[in-house]
């Protein structure tokens, strides 16, 4: 996995919110270092309409494996 083309996937597909794309690319580049895959999973959290699954997508189309779950919502 090409952490710099995860960069520019994530550029195109999100202006801005370069905290949560800071993130992810240290989420990634961590999951790419270590040798076993054992570890913490990345959690996107937030109200409807604000776009988990687009990040979801970004990162499909970047060759990460992504297993995106949804849940409905939480009362």
């Amino acid at each position: 996995m090409d952490i710099s083309a995860v960069r520019r996937v994530l550029d195109e597909d999100h202006y801005g919110l370069e905290k949560v794309k800071k993130r992810i690319l240290e989420y990634l580049a961590v999951r790419k270092l270590k040798k076993d895959k054992k570890g913490p999973i990345l959690c996107l959290i937030g109200p409807p309409g604000v776009g988990r699954p687009l990040w979801a997508r970004a990162l499909a189309r970047t060759g990460s494996q992504v297993c995106p779950h949804f849940v409905g919502r939480c009362a």
